[in-house]
């Protein structure tokens, strides 16, 4: 399968958001700490009302703190 992200919305929060990325952008991530802003695009796929979570896939990221990855 392919690599998956765990977000959240506040450092160190629950995780809400968990997305799929193709290889060569998770790659991307290895520079990414804690706390950084990343803003990423993809399609929702499925949302558990129960754990306030929603699957993105086919993630691509757009900038990590505003600047492109």
């Amino acid at each position: 399968g392919l690599p998956s992200v765990e977000l959240s919305d506040t450092k160190g929060g629950k995780t809400r958001i968990l997305c799929v990325l193709p290889f060569s952008d998770y790659l991307k991530l290895r520079h990414v700490s804690k706390g950084d802003k990343v803003t990423l695009k993809g399609e929702v796929r499925g949302y558990a009302d129960e754990y306030d979570f929603v699957l993105v896939k086919q993630s691509k990221i757009v900038s990590v703190n505003g600047k492109k990855p």
